[in-house]
């Protein structure tokens, strides 16, 4: 049956230009497998075979990625369009950091526990204390510790002439055992009195220096260093305190401190 207005020898041109694309395509994709073949196995891509007749644009003119975008690709199931790369993980800490920490806080733990013991075993005042406060002080008040220290090479220097009092023991100690007027003296410096253990009178200056936040002792601390030959590292001293009464002044009074000073020497 004819319809009208359809013209037939159009068609059967159509047709024949659809063949003959057709067979043009056939042909160029049996060319192109051609020389795919030509290179070696190790040139060759692993991707999927794509049809050049069904393929869109975007997979013709597919980007070459690399193996670890792939494989991401493919552990997420995303397109290549919605694939995005994962944010970086922050940096783990390695396994021997975490152990050295441990340790340092253990260690830590270990010495506060060691301080809390010290302070609550009071130490025995030694004989030699006891000794010249009897013999040298008039109406003295008990004897308290303030500090041991290993001597550093600072502490023996005939230059700088002083020794540095442990801050620690500063604020634990010494300070709690000054009045207000002293305290209010530190900067500018108080005399108070020295007894080495041997007997022997010094007067050393107690003095606050703000630069360094410590407290030190001045004056005649290099000429006792000298006269008992102490040297750093080998000696330890040890410092002692009380008040004493001058005349009939009471041991509250001012000037009435006394720091006893006496050393260990460190067995070689």
């Amino acid at each position: 049956m004819d319809h009208p207005g359809l013209d037939v020898s159009k068609l059967l041109i159509l047709a024949d230009l659809c063949v003959l694309e057709s067979e043009r395509i056939q042909q160029e994709r049996i060319h192109l497998e051609m020389i795919f073949q030509s290179f070696p196995k190790k040139q060759r891509t692993k991707t999927r075979p794509i049809n050049c007749l069904n393929a869109p644009a975007t997979l013709q003119s597919q980007p070459k990625t690399s193996k670890n975008k792939e494989r991401m690709r493919a552990n997420h199931d995303v397109g290549d369009n919605e694939w995005q790369p994962r944010p970086r993980p922050l940096p783990r800490q390695s396994v021997s950091n975490k152990k050295s920490k441990k340790k340092q806080k253990e260690k830590n733990v270990k010495v506060r526990q060691v301080k809390m013991e010290e302070e609550a075993i009071p130490i025995p005042v030694p004989a030699w204390v006891e000794e010249l406060v009897r013999t040298r002080l008039h109406n003295a008040l008990p004897v308290v510790h303030v500090f041991d220290k290993p001597l550093q090479k600072s502490d023996t220097d005939k230059g700088l002439r002083r020794i540095f009092i442990p801050s620690e023991d500063s604020e634990r100690v010494l300070l709690p055992a000054l009045t207000q007027q002293e305290k209010g003296r530190l900067g500018d410096g108080i005399t108070v009195m020295g007894l080495d253990q041997n007997g022997n009178s010094w007067n050393l200056q107690l003095k606050y220096w703000p630069s360094v936040g410590v407290h030190v002792f001045q004056k005649d601390w290099i000429d006792l260093v000298t006269k008992n030959h102490l040297t750093a590292v080998q000696d330890t001293v040890q410092v002692w305190l009380s008040r004493y009464s001058i005349q009939d002044q009471s041991p509250q009074e001012e000037n009435s401190l006394c720091f006893f000073i006496g050393w260990k020497h460190k067995k070689v």
